[in-house]
């Protein structure tokens, strides 16, 4: 059986700090591409919508997960995001079919 999760995460620029806010997004890959469970991770910015930005995600297993939620740089993260965020990040997770 596969374990293996994907993650679809939706974020959205305030007008005018799309390249703040995409300049911290890549940090987060920086990071998190260190990380033993991470399997990929993509980050995508919509062309056409600036302000748009989606990381895919594709992780080991639900624990190599959880050691990245629970992660300094994801916590980071969450602090940072707030004053670049047009609105919450919408956070999809999935399992493979095929």
């Amino acid at each position: 059986m596969n374990h293996q999760i994907t993650v679809i995460a939706t974020l959205h620029a305030q007008a005018g700090k799309e390249d703040a806010l995409q300049a911290r997004l890549l940090q987060m890959c920086e990071e998190t591409r260190k990380e033993a469970g991470c399997l990929r991770y993509d980050l995508q910015r919509a062309r056409d919508d600036a302000t748009e930005f989606v990381f895919v995600e594709y992780w080991r297993d639900a624990e190599a997960l959880a050691l990245h939620d629970a992660s300094p740089h994801m916590a980071a993260l969450g602090r940072d995001l707030p004053p670049l965020l047009a609105r919450a990040p919408l956070v999809r997770k999935f399992s493979p079919v095929a």
